[in-house]
């Protein structure tokens, strides 16, 4: 036994803490850069759906039928 009994239990040593400390430091980091590089890609996700469906959406337009026929030979 490395302590006597009337000796009370102490913390974490200076070093301890300080790696502690560094090991907080580091997972709050990844998650932040996490929360980052996601919401980038939520971003450029609903650009990517929004530019699509503007482009299917112009596209049925320029490629429809427009009635009634505006020459002689759609009458005919």
């Amino acid at each position: 036994m490395s302590q006597t009994q009337g000796e009370a239990q102490r913390g974490p040593s200076k070093r301890e803490r300080q790696q502690l400390k560094a090991k907080q430091k580091e997972a709050e980091q990844r998650d932040r850069r996490r929360n980052r590089l996601l919401k980038q890609g939520v971003r450029w996700g609903l650009l990517v759906v929004i530019a699509a469906g503007l482009g299917g959406i112009g596209y049925s337009i320029a490629t429809a039928k427009r009635l009634p026929p505006t020459g002689m030979a759609d009458h005919i």
